[in-house]
């Protein structure tokens, strides 16, 4: 799955960590974080052994209860050598018709 991930004519890859730690991603996404952070460096460096694409945007929807792990998200997409990285809030709304 992963060479016909990288072979696919996909330019961005966006994945919605939101944490960074296993604590908080286990509270939040309820599974296990390690078994992600192995398949984003797998993904990673797979995808830098033939080429620079997808680029890889890593981002974390900031929330009261996790604002303190900010500086570690962005030190943990920094160190699995994400392209990009992005954290902010969440902003639900409707349109009245």
């Amino acid at each position: 799955m992963l060479k016909s991930l990288l072979k696919s004519p996909l330019k961005i890859i966006n994945i919605s960590l939101d944490a960074a730690t296993q604590k908080t991603y286990y509270k939040i996404r309820g599974d296990d974080f390690n078994k992600v952070i192995k398949n984003i460096q797998l993904l990673i460096g797979t995808r830098n052994k033939k080429s620079s694409y997808p680029l890889i945007y890593m981002n974390m929807t900031l929330m009261r209860s996790k604002i303190e792990e900010v500086t570690d998200f962005i030190e943990l997409a920094t160190s699995l050598g994400a392209d990009m990285y992005s954290c902010g809030t969440l902003i639900v709304g409707s349109v009245k018709k």
